[in-house]
């Protein structure tokens, strides 16, 4: 319990991952990407609370 406190005080409960490309379909931010006008992922982060998707047009948060 200690530790989870120190944690979320620090900053460091929230760390994300990068998602790998075939599984950008399994997240909340592929239904705000205009595939029809060309717009792409980059990369993908995503963490416990957020996710960070950087396309060629924007970024989502």
């Amino acid at each position: 319990m200690l530790r989870n406190m120190a944690m979320d005080t620090l900053g460091l409960s929230n760390i994300g991952a990068v998602i790998r490309p075939e599984d950008y379909n399994k997240i909340d931010s592929d239904d705000y990407v205009m595939h029809e006008e060309g717009e792409k992922i980059y990369f993908l982060i995503k963490s416990k609370t957020d996710e960070y998707c950087f396309t060629n047009l924007a970024l989502i948060h």
